[in-house]
């Protein structure tokens, strides 16, 4: 008895999307150490009980920039890891964490 040919049929690749250029390794070093050390710094100097003196205004205001910052870029990394992985999950969860974050974002716009 003769083996059978299957016919494969090989599709063209997906048209991939142009990858953004990676960050340096000092840029991503300082980032990840940021984000680990600034709530930290944050806990361990407690600007609560002076907010406004000015040593708590340089280290809360940029410092929470730069946090959210390497934030954003780590969760843009993972994002982009998810959306090659599973495309129409992604989208869902994309849709869901816009509207939390927007939650969120209209709640810090009302603490006075």
């Amino acid at each position: 008895m003769a083996a059978e040919q299957l016919s494969r049929t090989t599709q063209p690749p997906p048209q991939r999307v142009k990858r953004p250029a990676p960050l340096s390794p000092q840029m991503r070093a300082f980032l990840t150490g940021w984000f680990l050390a600034w709530p930290l710094l944050i806990f361990v100097y407690n600007p609560l009980p002076r907010p406004y003196e000015p040593l708590t205004l340089l280290l809360v205001i940029p410092g929470g920039a730069i946090w959210l910052l390497s934030c954003g870029f780590g969760c843009d990394a993972l994002v982009a890891m998810a959306k090659a992985r599973w495309p129409a999950t992604t989208k869902t969860i994309l849709e869901i964490l816009t509207v939390v974050l927007g939650l969120i974002w209209i709640t810090l716009l009302c603490i006075p």
